[in-house]
């Protein structure tokens, strides 16, 4: 039987509203609870260096400056995967991370304090030296969210060089994918926690530019 969301005397309703709006981040405190497996990787995605993020707190988009561990949402919805409807209850309540913790709609001041602390990272999961740590170092010196945007700008400004340059990095990302599950097949469920959501799926939604989708295989 699920834990049921706090129901605080102080005003929460138990109605959902915050876990509908998708997970959160993860902090360095939260660490224990990767570890653990109480939060599995297959659960996490990773928004990366150079990427638009959506400030939920403060409102507004902004660019990652480092790497955000999110808690995916639901395939069909933009609730947080831990989320059962019926209810209202969260799946992993007496694990639930730092943020849901701190969430109070009533009353943000704390989770605005803890927002952007100490955010944890995928160096910090994972270790630094194993295969998986260098296959990570492999696909951000090849896919960087920072030189995609100057190839983007180029492209724009009918560089063919650099369109081309896109389209060669938009497969090289589609072809490690494939590559780091047939090395290691136990990956096969944490790739978007490893290198990001692809960039076919990126590059359209922050700079509006259509790309033919490369989906694993």
């Amino acid at each position: 039987m699920p834990n049921i969301l706090n129901m605080d005397p102080a005003g929460c309703r138990r109605c959902g509203t915050c876990c509908r709006k998708g997970g959160p981040a993860l902090h360095g405190v939260d660490l224990a609870l990767v570890r653990s497996g109480a939060i599995p990787l297959s659960c996490l995605y990773t928004i990366r260096p150079g990427e638009a993020v959506t400030d939920n707190v403060c409102g507004g988009v902004s660019v990652a400056d480092g790497d955000i561990i999110k808690i995916k949402s639901k395939t069909d919805a933009a609730a947080c995967v831990f989320l059962d409807a019926p209810g209202n209850s969260c799946r992993i309540y007496a694990d639930r991370p730092l943020e849901c913790r701190e969430m109070a709609c009533w009353d943000t001041d704390s989770i605005r304090r803890v927002y952007a602390w100490d955010r944890l990272d995928r160096g910090r999961i994972i270790e630094e030296f194993s295969s998986l740590a260098e296959l990570v170092a492999i696909h951000e010196a090849e896919c960087n969210m920072g030189f995609i945007a100057r190839l983007i700008d180029l492209r724009k400004n009918g560089d063919t060089h650099a369109a081309a340059d896109i389209a060669g990095r938009i497969s090289y990302d589609a072809d490690l994918r494939k590559q780091a599950v047939s090395a290691q097949p136990g990956v096969t469920g944490i790739l978007d926690f490893l290198f990001g959501r692809p960039l076919c799926l990126i590059i359209p939604l922050q700079f509006g530019v259509p790309v033919r989708r490369s989906p694993i295989a």
